[in-house]
């Protein structure tokens, strides 16, 4: 009789126990981490793209990652690259291991590649771009370094003329360790311009943007997501960005995007 109680008593601590290890497995899995996202605009001409950009991370539905903050900052002529780092801080400061930063930029790009003057310039007035010394530029290698310099990994979409100079004047230059915190997805090599194409809402914005845009479903509401070619109902980095490539290449515009996953992860952003 004692033995059959004890027998009893055993089989309820072990039900209980793995009831227990179900429950945390399950809490652990649907543990998200936070998407915080900073959408910037190089001036006014620009604002369309990163307002649009910034509504798409905003209604973003990933079992992936939580969105913390979608925010979209339109610089000016006075706009200096202290207070854009000043915004980065206030967007990516308080981030951890396990969440995602994502910063954008659309707007002019210069690329001095040879001469290491690469940044992208803060204002819509093409004659600051080439001269860094006015504070009205970003150096892509002081923006490798901000990026890199919070606990979370991130993504890198640059859709400026010259966009791959982010990596080979900034990015590269990193230590090892910083480099594999980065995602870039780049519209177009360091030779090359970044062009415009009519968009939705009667307004033109750049063609990059508009095709990731409309990877994601963006200018049908939703309705589904044109990259995802597995229909695995998610929208990872790289789905993303091929979709865009595909949409580039058949436009016959000379642009080439680039993708570099230093991180080693197809993040699923998108669902």
């Amino acid at each position: 009789m004692k033995k059959e109680r004890r027998k009893k008593l055993l089989r309820t601590a072990l039900l209980t126990l793995l009831l227990c290890l179900a429950f945390l497995s399950t809490a652990s899995a649907q543990a998200k981490g936070k998407l915080r996202a900073l959408c910037v605009s190089g001036g006014p001409s620009y604002r369309y793209d990163a307002y649009y950009m910034q509504r798409a991370l905003k209604e973003n539905a990933t079992n992936s990652y939580k969105v913390k903050a979608s925010n979209y900052f339109i610089t000016g002529s006075g706009t200096t690259n202290s207070r854009v780092s000043s915004i980065m801080d206030q967007v990516f400061s308080d981030s951890t291991s396990g969440d995602l930063n994502l910063f954008y930029f659309t707007g002019h790009g210069y690329a001095g590649v040879e001469k290491g003057d690469t940044n992208f310039s803060l204002s819509d007035v093409k004659g600051l771009v080439i001269n860094p010394y006015r504070g009205y530029v970003y150096s892509y290698y002081d923006l490798a370094l901000k990026l890199t310099s919070y606990k979370a990994d991130a993504i890198a979409i640059i859709d400026s003329c010259y966009a791959q100079a982010f990596y080979l004047n900034g990015v590269r230059r990193l230590s090892a360790s910083r480099r594999k915190k980065l995602t870039l997805l780049l519209s177009s090599s360091w030779k090359q311009e970044s062009y415009a194409a009519s968009g939705s809402y009667d307004t033109n914005i750049s063609y990059y943007s508009y095709a990731l845009l409309d990877g994601l479903g963006y200018w049908d509401d939703y309705i589904y997501l044109k990259c995802d070619t597995d229909d695995d109902g998610y929208a990872t980095v790289r789905e993303i960005f091929s979709y865009a490539s595909r949409l580039i290449q058949g436009s016959h515009l000379q642009m080439t995007p680039y993708l570099y996953m230093l991180a080693g992860k197809n993040y699923r952003l998108y669902a």
